[in-house]
């Protein structure tokens, strides 16, 4: 929610990019005009453009104005990270698109990572799923097992940049598995198909591992999706 006005102008601009009020290629209205829309500084409008810029939302255009991007093209993750952390956008378009980033991630991470795990890793992965079982009604705890399970097969895939990217989406990963067990479903389908994914790392097939990767990942996403209509359905 806006805690000041330079959050007001910014959420407010936000919004009507997204809806389509100013499109792709429109300029907005002057510093000017804003302040005056918004009964705002100057001050603080600009503070409120500048962080529309740092999103790749809208650039700036020397003597001529500010210009709504392709921010489907232009944007960085940080976009998709400040929907999340604020309860923006939760709706299933965002879910797909995060998902589909993990179904090809996690089954290049896992066939990755295969081939780099002891049997002492694997006994951390039983223990972490040993841990999530045990936390079965804090929903908090169980995401972060959840996370704690993913993060660690992205560090033995030893691949710096995907892992990066993973631990940027953290906050997203995090927010959507929280909702998802706040809504009170059993977590054991998940673990089990977790421990069928931990028993075929131990077999160190790479194809086996990257099936059983994205069974699991298909199999939450249904999850989440089903109780999402079921949250729905009870407001």
């Amino acid at each position: 929610m806006p805690t000041c006005i330079a959050d007001t102008v910014f959420e407010s601009l936000r919004r009507d990019i997204f809806n389509g009020r100013y499109e792709t290629g429109s300029r907005l209205p002057s510093e000017r005009e804003l302040a005056e829309r918004f009964d705002a500084s100057r001050n603080t409008v600009r503070d409120a453009l500048s962080r529309l810029g740092h999103m790749k939302l809208v650039k700036r255009v020397p003597q001529s104005g500010t210009y709504v991007t392709d921010y489907r093209n232009e944007a960085a993750l940080s976009l998709l990270i400040y929907y999340i952390e604020n309860s923006l956008d939760l709706n299933d378009d965002v879910l797909t698109s995060f998902m589909d980033f993990r179904l090809i991630s996690e089954r290049f991470a896992v066939k990755r990572a295969v081939h780099n795990l002891t049997p002492e890793d694997l006994g951390y992965l039983h223990g972490i799923l040993d841990e999530k079982q045990a936390a079965r009604t804090d929903a908090r705890a169980l995401a972060e097992c959840d996370y704690a399970f993913h993060e660690f097969l992205f560090q033995k895939a030893d691949s710096l940049a995907v892992q990066l990217i993973f631990n940027t989406l953290k906050p997203v990963f995090i927010n959507y598995l929280t909702y998802y067990y706040n809504l009170g479903d059993d977590p054991d389908g998940i673990i089990e198909y977790q421990r069928s994914l931990v028993s075929a790392l131990e077999t160190k097939d790479e194809e086996l591992c990257g099936y059983m990767m994205e069974k699991l990942l298909l199999f939450g996403i249904n999850l989440i999706k089903e109780a999402r209509l079921t949250d729905k359905s009870r407001k």
